[in-house]
């Protein structure tokens, strides 16, 4: 593993890959933190980081015809149709120009009233077709077990040091931006970070983000949005909102089938960042004394730290806001179940799950899919309001990368 060299140095590659793929064992890391919560005395590195520059809503795309394709692509495009019960065009938040880098401002995102999908929108789900029985449904019958409990235990931990040792928004995008350049140096990536052949799918996760980001919390973090030319199936997010999608999990068949689902997985990542999980981390070692020691100190922590056994909670909370998300937008939650159903079919080839080693899942950083699509089934009956008539789906948008702001099916 390679280390830093000098003082003050972030961590090495190897431990950047390690940290975003949980390659690590488990080390006695809540036991350390315990002891050494209450030593707050570290460097904070002096002065906070210049603020990403933020693009103004000047530009928006939004009823325009950005992508020359000769479509009408606003999602306030009235072309004689007949307006849905409570529609309105300015329930779509405006694109801003920024998308173009891969960018999206929080702070600058408003949503107007009304609802945003049209009735005679073909690509839905009816918001009768979202109702789930999680008491009898056969994805949720794994019993809760010892493992759960421990991992509340870990997990309630986790957050009562989180807000003891908070960092700033501009402590966090600097950390997440020398994140980012330890990335790009990878040899793992370099050269496959938003490669122009790329750019089509940067622009559309960018321009899908603009209406799960209404929802976000934390509005001091700019998030950038980053693709990975890649066969590998995944997605992640690191601190100051950098999230980078593999061309594995948007081209590979049956990962993702429809916009509605591409949605859930960007709530998701979003997530990570808005609920802090990112930058938990380094907010450890902020709290331990050991942000600015030497590379080598620095590397020992993370990976003690990078797959704690609470991560799974982590991930359960993560997937239960996506859920939020998606129908604060207006997006299918049902999609986000059929597709961890669907996931769960593919990683066990057809046959019924065996029941999981108990430390096993206590160790592991996600939940099993069907645990997933129950916990999504939960979230979406406690959270469906009862005026919405329809949620939207896009599998069209999906296949053309044409998110619902420019043009609904």
């Amino acid at each position: 593993m390679k280390r830093g060299g000098k003082k003050g140095q972030g961590p090495s590659t190897a431990l950047i890959v390690a940290l975003i793929f949980g390659i690590a064992a488990v080390g006695t890391t809540l036991a350390i933190l315990i002891s050494r919560s209450g030593d707050d005395s570290a460097d904070d590195g002096g002065g906070k980081k210049a603020k990403k520059s933020k693009s103004g809503k000047s530009g928006s795309s939004k009823g325009g015809d950005s992508d020359g394709d000769g479509d009408s692509d606003g999602g306030g495009d009235k072309g004689g149709e007949t307006p849905s019960e409570g529609y309105k065009p300015e329930a779509e938040p405006s694109i801003p120009a920024s998308v173009a880098q891969g960018r999206v401002d929080p702070s600058q995102l408003s949503k107007g009233s009304g609802r945003a999908v049209k009735s005679d929108s073909k690509e839905v789900d009816p918001a009768s077709s979202l109702t789930f029985t999680p008491d009898s449904d056969p994805y949720c019958k794994e019993p809760a077990s010892i493992t759960d409990i421990l991992k509340e235990v870990g997990y309630n931990i986790d957050k009562e040091l989180r807000a003891t040792a908070s960092m700033s928004d501009s402590e966090e995008e600097k950390i997440g931006d020398e994140l980012l350049k330890e990335i790009l140096q990878a040899k793992q990536f370099r050269g496959k970070v938003d490669t122009p052949a790329m750019a089509e799918y940067r622009r559309y996760i960018a321009e899908l983000a603009v209406p799960l980001l209404v929802s976000a919390k934390r509005k001091g973090i700019v998030y950038d949005f980053h693709t990975i030319d890649d066969p590998t199936v995944n997605a992640f997010a690191i601190p100051g909102g950098h999230i980078f999608f593999f061309r594995g999990i948007l081209e590979k068949p049956r990962r993702i089938e429809n916009e509605a689902q591409l949605a859930g997985v960007l709530a998701h990542e979003i997530n990570h960042v808005d609920k802090r999980h990112t930058i938990a981390i380094f907010e450890y070692l902020k709290t331990l004394g050991a942000l600015t020691g030497d590379g080598a100190d620095i590397g020992a922590i993370l990976v003690s730290m990078a797959r704690h056994p609470f991560s799974t909670t982590q991930e359960d909370e993560s997937d239960a806001e996506a859920v939020k998300f998606l129908i604060a937008a207006e997006y299918s939650p049902k999609q986000f179940v059929s597709m961890w159903q669907n996931w769960a079919e593919i990683e066990n080839k057809g046959q019924k799950p065996e029941p999981g080693n108990p430390l096993e899942e206590l160790l592991a950083t996600h939940s099993r899919p069907e645990r997933r699509a129950c916990n999504a089934m939960k979230v979406t009956m406690a959270n469906k309001p009862s005026d919405v008539k329809s949620y939207y789906v896009g599998a069209t948008n999906y296949r053309q990368r044409k998110p619902r702001a420019r043009q609904q099916y």
